[in-house]
């Protein structure tokens, strides 16, 4: 946060008046926060989970390029979700990318909780499947929930949230 505000000061200094400092660093929310509470900048918090998301729902329905995806995301922080898609201008509702998931070799076992979710809810996540665990804890409630859940060989699986401490 420290150095958040110190572009914060830089920002007031040099930038032009209505200038808005956009965020991509984490602890985004609490960076976020700081920026506009004591930075005094208008600030936007921004996430790489839609496009990673994004990236990820392309390859399962089998796409050449996330291009021929349109969607639509809507949420809050690190809540947002996938909620309308088209692949070439087609529908793909939740069955659909239910069964893409569960027949890709790597998602089906790195994005477990996701798919759980996307199932129960009929929304995929923009969080990784670790991360969005913080946010769901009964997923975490117990050591075999987190073995059953959380794939712990990808990239980030959730323990930043303290759960596997």
């Amino acid at each position: 946060i420290p150095v958040i505000l110190d572009f914060c000061r830089d920002i007031r200094e040099v930038a032009a008046s209505g200038a808005k400092f956009l965020n991509y660093a984490n602890p985004m929310a609490m960076n976020t926060w700081a920026a506009i509470e004591y930075g005094k900048v208008d600030t936007v918090g921004l996430c790489h989970g839609v496009q990673h998301g994004a990236e990820q729902i392309a390859e399962v329905l089998g796409a050449k390029s996330p291009k021929e995806l349109d969607y639509v995301c809507s949420g809050i922080n690190h809540q947002t979700w996938f909620i309308e898609l088209r692949l070439n201008g087609r529908k793909i509702g939740k069955d659909e990318l239910v069964a893409a998931f569960e027949a890709h070799p790597v998602f089906s076992k790195q994005e477990k909780l996701r798919i759980d979710v996307l199932k129960r809810f009929g929304v995929y996540s923009t969080e990784s499947n670790g991360h969005l665990s913080e946010y769901l804890p009964w997923y975490r409630k117990r050591p075999d929930e987190i073995t059953r859940w959380i794939d712990m060989s990808d990239w980030i699986h959730g323990e930043t949230g303290g759960y596997l401490r």
